[in-house]
């Protein structure tokens, strides 16, 4: 009994380690996949503006030069000057401000990612010491209660030797024998009642 509870003890250590080696693995890819996912979405808002920024500045360039060139009948050297210049201003200029934004965003999103990392990290600890915890108890308790067993055991073996010394063997069978259950006496003590009855009739 005991060895089957000891087997049954380590195949459930087993299942609650593989359990929780399966839990943190899966809270190790979702942080993998939040923060592939956050560089993406990071990536995705800083290019963006920046592209749109380049066609309209080129779009400005492209009709101040129109304007310049055509309307004003200016150089064409200093058409295309000029409208070499407001699309730098206009790429450079809200490129800088957007620039500045996105930084003090990204130095946030940072924050909040290490700070969700380190929760995350605090909870994953947290779960494996409570599993490590409930383990010890467990374990405790079955000690306690394997204790327990082999006290009763051994309290029961004390009494059954009691009860054996105090009363006196009745028809050729002693107590101890009749509880161990030893046969050869009880049948040669039944085969000795037959043969007395024999003897009367």
């Amino acid at each position: 009994m005991s060895a089957k509870r000891n087997n049954s003890d380590s195949e459930k250590g087993s299942k609650n380690k593989s359990t929780s080696s399966k839990r943190s693995k899966e809270n190790e890819n979702n942080l993998k996949k939040q923060v592939k996912e956050s560089k993406k979405t990071l990536k995705r808002v800083i290019n963006y503006p920046f592209n749109s920024l380049f066609k309209i500045g080129a779009l400005i360039g492209i009709l101040y030069f129109s304007y310049a060139y055509f309307g004003n009948e200016l150089e064409l050297k200093l058409a295309l000057l000029n409208s070499f210049l407001y699309f730098t201003a206009v790429y450079l200029g809200f490129g800088l401000i957007y620039t500045i934004i996105i930084y003090f965003i990204a130095h946030y999103r940072v924050k909040d990612e290490e700070e969700k990392r380190r929760l995350k990290e605090e909870q994953m600890n947290w779960e494996r010491e409570k599993m490590e915890l409930q383990k010890s108890k467990y374990q405790e308790e079955l000690r306690m209660a394997e204790l327990r067993r082999e006290e009763e055991l051994k309290r029961f073996r004390e009494l059954n030797q009691k009860k054996s010394n105090e009363l006196p063997p009745r028809e050729g069978i002693s107590y101890n024998d009749f509880m161990s259950g030893n046969e050869d006496v009880v049948d040669i003590d039944s085969n000795q009642q037959q043969l007395v009855m024999e003897d009367n009739l």
